[in-house]
């Protein structure tokens, strides 16, 4: 019938207005599948949310655990009879418990409201283009980017603002004064109190944010000595190549041209992996381990080639002598075309198999170490590359993981397969195993 809602079926309007939906069109706003399994679903997001930290999903799905996220940290910080049965309602897991309340509820102690955030990558799963979403918590290092700090992390922020410019003064001028941090007296300065711990100590390098390695800030501070190992191992070979150049300045050896070729890549390789870390970016990390290989490679058909070359000089004076001005055979077979060479040539050939010996003593005393070095940080780049690839996030400043990753809360990022039961938790969790009851025994 053409006065049908759904129009006629032969028209793009029968499609539109809901042919076959089977019941899609009595579902309420966002909602997660039927009703007998949207609890039961919610529920797991729920868990997986507070043990993980944040959580990717559908986007609409996602909207739609936040509120209950949101609720569930409200009735845990409220400690009554009634919260608490709200809140064993909602959790399923002994370990989601656990951080709940021992460190989800402190940490969100001077937040008020909004412990959650929604972020929309605006982009759609490959195989089905559903449009993903994740959900995470604030005030975590994992994060994707930090939140307006509350408490005494707000103080600070508005001590060292205001005390920086004019601008900084006018600006938290008011929020100041609320703060207690004011000096009434002279609303130009903080109070001594509020400069001497908040101001003082920052430009002092006492804080955290500027205790960090090589002017990076680190989302973990375990992985600080990992970090200044990588970077400075990467210039021990930069070291032994600088100090063979000026040795050959002094000691008479063969060096091809290329070995300065080589000599640049390895003084530039170590900015690769620094950007790497300072942007959290596997692919340079992997640069970086291609260029660690390939140099060691190179390295060791350097001093081959070298050592080849004195030992064919030693072959050819060997095999071949000078007479008159003419370079003539010395034995009746020689390996080499003795005629085709000059004097000159002999006598150069002459000079790099008389210090044959020397030859060998530099470049083994000096290109091992470098091999060695390169194949060592070529372990450890690898090892970097894959903790990357996993979402690893070394630096707060630069990006964390991709569009299709869920960073978890041990500071990595699952990307379509299920995490290890050690990264499941939050970072300093003490979390243990659930015990097997006694029904599900064999």
């Amino acid at each position: 019938m053409r006065g049908n809602r759904k129009g006629r079926w032969d028209s793009m309007r029968f499609y539109r207005l809901g042919h076959m939906k089977h019941g899609k069109e009595k579902q309420g706003f966002r909602r997660i599948g039927p009703s007998f399994r949207y609890w039961h679903e919610m529920k797991d997001w729920l868990d997986k949310l507070i043990i993980y930290q944040r959580i990717e999903g559908p986007l609409n799905r996602m909207k739609e655990v936040q509120q209950y996220a949101e609720e569930i940290v409200f009735h845990a910080r409220r400690n009554t009879a009634y919260s608490s049965q709200i809140v064993e309602s909602m959790l399923r897991s002994a370990e989601a418990r656990q951080i709940l309340y021992e460190y989800l509820v402190p940490r969100y102690k001077d937040r008020p409201y909004f412990v959650t955030r929604m972020l929309n990558p605006f982009y759609l799963r490959y195989y089905d283009a559903q449009q993903r979403g994740y959900l995470e918590f604030i005030d975590w290092p994992g994060e994707f980017r930090a939140a307006n700090p509350v408490g005494e992390g707000r103080k600070k922020r508005v001590a060292i603002e205001f005390d920086a410019s004019r601008k900084g003064r006018r600006r938290h001028l008011v929020e100041a004064r609320v703060l207690g941090i004011l000096n009434e007296a002279d609303p130009r300065f903080l109070t001594t109190e509020a400069y001497e711990k908040y101001v003082r100590a920052t430009r002092e390098g006492q804080t955290a944010l500027e205790a960090t390695p090589l002017g990076l800030h680190l989302a973990d501070d375990r992985l600080a000595f990992r970090v200044r190992l990588t970077f400075y191992l990467s210039l021990l070979p930069i070291i032994f190549c600088i100090a063979f150049a000026i040795v050959v300045w002094f000691v008479s050896v063969p060096v091809y041209i290329w070995y300065y070729a080589l000599l640049v890549i390895t003084v530039v390789s170590p900015t690769t992996l620094y950007y790497s870390y300072a942007n959290n970016s596997h692919s340079f990390m992997g640069l970086f381990a291609f260029l660690n290989g390939a140099l060691a490679v190179c390295q060791v058909l350097s001093v081959w080639q070298v050592l080849a070359y004195v030992n064919n000089c030693e072959t050819f004076v060997d095999e071949c002598k000078v007479s008159g001005l003419r370079v003539v055979p010395a034995v009746t077979d020689p390996t080499y075309a003795c005629s085709f060479y000059s004097v000159m040539d002999y006598s150069t050939f002459q000079h790099w198999a008389d210090s044959q010996t020397t030859t060998f003593v530099m470049y083994l005393s000096f290109f091992v170490p470098v091999v060695v070095f390169h194949l060592m940080l070529l372990a450890l780049s690898l090892m970097w590359y894959s903790k990357l690839r996993k979402g690893l996030r070394i630096s707060t400043t630069g990006p964390a993981g991709g569009v299709a990753a869920t960073v978890i809360t041990s500071g990595y990022v699952a990307r379509g397969t299920e995490a290890d039961d050690a990264d499941k938790v939050a970072v300093g969790v003490p979390v243990s195993s659930p015990k097997i009851k006694e029904e599900d025994k064999i």
